[in-house]
């Protein structure tokens, strides 16, 4: 949340830019009980749904739509 408001605050949302990526240390070692990959509370700890409700209602300064592009390395 941290880096999408520094995006809007800093400028960068209205120079163009819209993508907050989230490289492969988002997610827990182990997966949960229904075999899907778990974020890692620590880091996420209000969950990825939370992160793309929080960037999606961000107002830039320009009109873009933030996308959240998860790595799975």
């Amino acid at each position: 949340m941290q880096i999408a408001d520094v995006m809007v605050s800093e400028g960068y949302s209205a120079a163009g830019y819209k993508y907050v990526s989230i490289d492969d240390c988002w997610m827990l070692s182990e997966r949960g009980p229904d075999g899907r990959l778990q974020p890692d509370p620590a880091r996420f700890p209000s969950g990825m749904k939370a992160l793309a409700d929080y960037v999606s209602w961000l107002k830039p300064p320009s009109p873009c739509v933030y996308q959240i592009l998860v790595v799975m390395t």
